[in-house]
């Protein structure tokens, strides 16, 4: 079992609004709020810095309540560039 999970991001502003959008249609808010870091939950984007890279090759599950939450979250990751 896990606590939590962080991604390092190379723009925080952009990934916080590409995760925001999906996470939205799974009706997970933002729930911190620095200049490095936001937290949606139990998972959080974190800003990149020498000494620690993007985070890469990462597979994250999130739990939708129906199925059309699913629907609507795969078309806003479409809408916001998770399709590349």
């Amino acid at each position: 079992m896990f606590d939590h999970v962080t991604l390092r991001v190379a723009d925080l502003a952009d990934a916080t609004r590409a995760f925001a959008a999906v996470l939205d249609e799974l009706e997970l808010s933002q729930t911190t709020s620095t200049p490095s870091f936001i937290g949606l939950g139990d998972f959080a984007l974190t800003q990149t810095d020498e000494e620690h890279p993007v985070a890469r090759r990462v597979h994250i599950a999130f739990i939708a309540p129906t199925p059309a939450h699913v629907d609507r979250f795969a078309q806003a990751g479409i809408a916001a560039g998770f399709d590349r």
